[in-house]
Formats: C-alpha cells, structure tokens, sequence
C-alpha cells in the first residue's frame, strides 16, 4: 500500500512550497538561535546564570506586552507585508551580534535588545501567519499543509540545535546567530516569491471598525465564549505551563541525577524529538480515518500519560525509559498540533484570525515563566526527579481538560463558524466577563 505521507501532494504547489521553504529554514535557523544566543553570553561575554535567565526573559516579554495589540493591528491589514517586515527586522537585528562580536563591541545589553526586538517581530509574524496560510492553501488540503509545515517545524528541532553546538565548537558561538539572520533573509524571499494573492481584509459584517481596544477586546471574548475555542486554549495553557516546568529540570535531571553525559543527553533528547515529526506525518492519515475531534482527543489521551516514564529513567538500558516516553508523548503533542491548528485555521472567522493566534500565544507564552519558576522551586527543594514527576503528573491530568468541550461529542471537527451567528461579540460585556 503506498505511504501517503511520503507523497510529495502540496509541495507539488509552487506557492506552498515556497511558502513551506521560508517557514522550514526560518524555523530551523531559529532553533539553532535558542542554543546559539544563550552560548554566545556564555562563551563570548562570560556571562553567569541571572544574565542568561535575563535573556531568557527578555525573549518571552513581547507576547505579554504586545501580544494583544499586534493581533488587533494584524486583522486591519495584508498579512505578507507584516510576515516579510518582521523577517526583515529579525535579519538585521541577528546579524548585527556577530558584527559586533567580530568587531570586539559586543555587549550584554545588544543581546537582551536583540532578544525583545526578535520576540517582537515573532510576535507580528505569528499573528499574521494562520491567516496567510489559509489563503495560500485551499480547505480541502488545509490539513496536509498544516502536516507538513508541522514536519519542516520537527525536522529542523531534530537537527538544528546539534548544529548550532557543532558551528559553536568549530566557529564560534555567533556563527549560530549568523546562520539564524540568513534563514530570516530566505524566509523573506520566499514569502516575496509566493504569487497567491491575499484577499481584502474587512472588519465583520455589517460592522464599523472601532478601536484597537475595542477591537482587542472584541477578540478576547470571542475566545472566551466560543464553547471549542476556550476549551483549547485551556489545555494549552496547563499542558505547556506543565512542559516548561519540565524543561526547567530535564537537563539537570539526565545529567546530574541519572549520570548521563553532555553528549549522550543531547543525543537522548534530540532522538526522542523524532516522536513530533511522526505524529506530524500521521496526523492527516488519523483524522481521515478516526474523525479529525477523535484523532485530536484520543492522541492527547494515549500519548499524555507515556511522560509518567520519563521520571523512571535510570543509567544503561533504563535511557529507553525516557527515549519511548518522549517519543510517544511528542507524537500525541504533534498529531494534536495539526489537527488543532487546522481546526482554527477553518474555524475562525478571517477578520478575527489574528486577534486569536495572538490571545492564544499570550494564554502560552504567559506560563513559560510560571512553569520554570515551580520547576527551579521543586528541583531545588525536592531535587530534579521530584520535579519531573510534577511536571508529568500534570501532563497527563491536563489530557482531561480537552475533553470539557462539545468535541467529545463529534466525530469531526466544525471546518467553519456557523454563519447564523455573530462572530463579534459586544465590546461592551467585556468587564461583565458575560
């Protein structure tokens, strides 16, 4: 029988695949930058721990500070310009660290500058991106391309990051930043060459624009009173805060606690990640087959629980206690991922589809702080292995939060808001929280 995934289908499309190329290479330059920026304070600047923490920081700050605003102002306009702008800001402010570093003027302070002014061109760029996706890709095939934009997001965590250490140890630590501003240049000139036609944005029907705050507003409610939509944004904002508090200690834990190496944890992690670029080639397969509301359930709930195996891990052949677990709970991660976000891509009215991505970015990002800081508490109280059962204890009971709303109840996913209805609701109500 012939392996659907492995038929080339969209990329035959010219504007997809150049569409896929720019996000492909962006999204692997950028997970070379998250090893490389943190490398070059370290190995360029000396840097201790609170300036590293700080960048860190920095990077998250944007999604909390304009968030809101930048999908509000992306619903108002063309979305390419945005999506090339913010590339074009990310190139120049990427390549301006191993100028300076070359000419021996690099400072702390251009980083963490560096950091925000990235974070706010991600920002922009994401809020953009959805609604440019859905114009380039016609509904019957939104599942495939969101499939494989999934895998080109997987393949590049496979392998950039070990790059990134490698182009340190040979190059030098800015080498990865360089390579991150030359993968935002392709990213521009292949958004450039698409040749798909963006359609007008307008406001809703038969409504007059109002104010960015109105408009926030108008936003934040959608989410809040749409029965799906609140549902999702829920689990996400528990799983990934239960995630990030895993992250905070996983390193520490394979390292210190079980005994592993540097290179047999980097090689342990980066193999278990091949579990996000499986659930990503199956993921249209399993919505076709089990219903695109019961793939996207049942692959949150098999998948979760195999993270309790990651707190087992022991030396010598206890290591595939981990590989399996992060294997299967990533595959769930991405099968979900995909089904989700073409769920929200045909769902969400297109004036409102950047008011959304940007809410649920906020309802994300907004927990990467509160994860890190309950896992350092935990493992620096308790120890790591205690903060990895918290952190898998609570992605396994977060599966239950996705099954609160009407998809368990479907067979299939809505693929449209129902037209009898208004899709902006009265800014008005916004304080009642009616």
């Amino acid at each position: 029988m012939r392996l659907s995934w492995l038929d080339p289908g969209l990329l035959r499309d010219r504007d997809y695949r150049r569409y896929w190329a720019g996000e492909t290479v962006s999204g692997a330059g950028s997970a070379m930058a998250v090893v490389a920026m943190p490398l070059t304070a370290v190995l360029v600047l000396h840097a201790g721990a609170f300036e590293v923490g700080m960048l860190q920081a920095t990077a998250w700050l944007p999604s909390l500070l304009v968030g809101l605003p930048a999908g509000a102002w992306v619903d108002r306009t063309r979305r390419r310009p945005v999506m090339v702008a913010a590339d074009l800001v990310s190139l120049a402010l990427f390549a301006s660290v191993p100028v300076a570093a070359w000419a021996g003027v690099l400072t702390i302070w251009q980083l963490v500058a560096v950091a925000f002014g990235g974070g706010v061109a991600r920002v922009f760029f994401s809020a953009a991106n959805p609604a440019f996706l859905r114009s380039v890709v016609r509904e019957k095939d939104r599942s495939e391309g969101r499939a494989k934009m999934e895998a080109g997001f997987w393949a590049g965590e496979l392998v950039a990051p070990g790059l990134a250490g490698l182009a340190a140890q040979l190059l030098g630590a800015v080498t990865g930043l360089l390579a991150n501003a030359v993968s935002f240049a392709v990213s521009a000139y292949c958004l450039i060459r698409v040749r798909t036609v963006e359609p007008e944005t307008a406001p809703a029907p038969a409504r007059a624009r109002g104010s960015l705050r109105q408009e926030i507003a108008e936003g934040l409610l959608f989410l809040l009173r749409d029965p799906y939509l609140r549902v999702v944004a829920a689990y996400c904002g528990v799983a990934n805060c239960a995630e990030c508090v895993m992250d905070a200690v996983v390193v520490v834990f394979l390292v210190r606690t079980v005994g592993l190496g540097a290179g047999t944890t980097g090689v342990l992690m980066a193999a278990a990640g091949a579990g996000g670029l499986i659930g990503s080639l199956l993921a249209t397969r399993i919505g076709r087959r089990l219903g695109t509301a019961r793939g996207y359930l049942l692959a949150i709930a098999v998948c979760s629980p195999f993270a309790l195996l990651l707190p087992l891990t022991f030396p010598g052949f206890g290591m595939m206690l981990y590989a399996v677990g992060m294997l299967a709970y990533l595959i769930g991660v991405s099968v979900s991922n995909v089904l989700g976000q073409t769920f929200t891509m045909n769902y969400v009215p297109d004036h409102l589809l950047g008011r959304y991505s940007s809410t649920l970015g906020l309802v994300i990002r907004g927990t990467q702080p509160l994860g890190a800081a309950v896992g350092a508490v935990i493992g620096g109280t308790a120890g790591p292995r205690a903060a990895m059962w918290t952190a898998t204890a609570a992605i396994t009971l977060s599966a239950g939060i996705a099954f609160l709303g009407p998809a368990r109840k479907r067979r299939d996913l809505p693929t449209a808001y129902p037209a009898a209805e208004d899709p902006v609701p009265d800014a008005g109500s916004f304080r009642s929280g009616a």
